[in-house]
């Protein structure tokens, strides 16, 4: 017995002198054993508990302890419910399963092996930073981002930089780590989709924010909705004359439909309607369904329009010209046309691309604007001549009438 405790000890060889005795277990107050220094009630036992690197088992108010080789390696159960591992070794835990490492823990990772013991997943710390193997990183923003090949990046309050100034879902490819990766696809705040890649810097950031962003496809209109997809392209080439900044591309794996009806079916269709209520409804008569705007003086202007019926509109004035023979240009335009250049009278080819009805170049593509101002002004000068045949046919009606006169009176006397 000792004071207010049972105990079983062994002895040594001298055990009148008091301290050649190795106390195996204690029931009672266990303070002054296993490091406690003050008094505590409960149950202790193990290969020596004046030892604290022996073995042990303390169960005492309010927590189990269970010590495997040391005083930082074991198990605690407390009162709360809450159950605490550690270990001293290498500061990590080893859990073994069969004698093989199955998991092991540490204040930086988690690692879980196969039946080979390698390790397989892990989740390792660096800073605010943590990665989930092999693909899997997540910060202590809010933020996540996978690897190899695809993966994502979230950031709940805007906290990361060189990335944007709204919150985002962000997918990536290549590196290491998301701050080495590609950024490929990042969805805003408000709804849009971004395009990127590293290797674009179109520099138009008072259009969208990242010179890496190619295209974007969201929100039109807030409030009320719409789909607007643009795409921004960089020039890569010298002198900067460039297109296909936007391109939509369709293949059918089929003979195309040739017949001319209201359900002809094409390759690439566009359909435009409006909405009544829950449905669908009819397009108004002379309703635009299609408008080309171009960025002309500051602005935007729609420059061509289709109506519902298939009516094309455009605006601008028609070229005109005057002093050239149109009926002839025309003609030579036909002509031109059909490649029989040897009966070309005046309008080649060359001053055809001059007047703004054809295109120049080996590739010769009409004009509809400056055709069609070419059509009126043919009809125009068709009319003009037409005129001036009936007045000087008149004239030769007049002439012919005063010569019938004369005729008559020379007859009459």
């Amino acid at each position: 017995m000792t004071d207010r405790a049972f105990e079983i000890c062994t002895i040594g060889d001298e055990p009148w002198e008091g301290d050649d005795l190795t106390p195996h277990v204690r029931i009672g107050n266990l303070n002054g054993l296993l490091g406690l220094t003050s008094d505590e009630w409960g149950l202790a036992a193990g290969a020596d508990l004046d030892d604290t690197g022996q073995a042990y088992l303390l169960v005492s108010k309010g927590y189990i302890k269970l010590n495997l080789a040391g005083a930082t390696d074991g198990i605690i159960l407390d009162e709360n419910g809450d159950t605490t591992i550690y270990a001293s070794d290498d500061d990590r835990v080893v859990i073994k399963v069969g004698g093989v490492v199955a998991m092991t823990i540490d204040l930086e990772s988690v690692a879980i092996y196969d039946q080979a013991g390698v390790a397989k997943r892990w989740l390792t710390r660096s800073g605010g930073s943590y990665h989930i193997s092999p693909d899997l990183y997540c910060n202590d923003r809010g933020g996540i981002a996978a690897d190899h090949s695809i993966g994502f990046f979230i950031d709940a309050n805007n906290e990361v930089e060189d990335l944007g100034t709204n919150p985002y879902l962000s997918i990536f490819r290549g590196g290491k780590t998301f701050l080495d990766a590609i950024e490929m696809i990042r969805f805003t705040i408000d709804g849009n989709q971004w395009f990127m890649d590293d290797s674009v810097a179109h520099g138009a950031t008072d259009v969208i924010d990242l010179s890496s962003v190619y295209g974007e496809m969201g929100l039109n209109e807030s409030g009320a909705g719409g789909l607007q997809i643009t795409g921004l392209k960089d020039s890569s080439v010298a002198s900067g004359e460039e297109g296909a900044a936007l391109v939509l591309r369709a293949g059918l794996a089929a003979n195309v439909e040739v017949g001319s009806n209201t359900t002809a079916r094409s390759i690439m269709e566009f359909y435009a309607g409006q909405l009544s209520g829950t449905d669908w409804a009819n397009v108004r008569v002379d309703g635009n369904c299609f408008g080309f705007f171009a960025r002309v003086s500051g602005s935007w202007q729609n420059c061509l329009i289709i109506d519902e019926d298939g009516d094309l509109k455009y605006r601008g004035a028609l070229e005109t010209f005057d002093e050239e023979d149109d009926v002839q240009a025309l003609d030579d335009l036909y002509h031109l046309m059909a490649g029989q250049q040897d009966r070309i009278v005046k309008y080649d080819h060359s001053r055809l691309a001059t007047m703004k009805i054809v295109t120049p170049g080996d590739d010769v593509y009409l004009r509809r604007k400056g055709l069609q101002a070419l059509m009126l002004g043919a009809f125009r000068q068709i009319g003009a001549r037409q005129k001036k045949l009936l007045a000087s046919m008149n004239d030769q009606f007049e002439q012919v009438r005063m010569l019938a006169e004369r005729v008559a009176v020379l007859e009459a006397s």
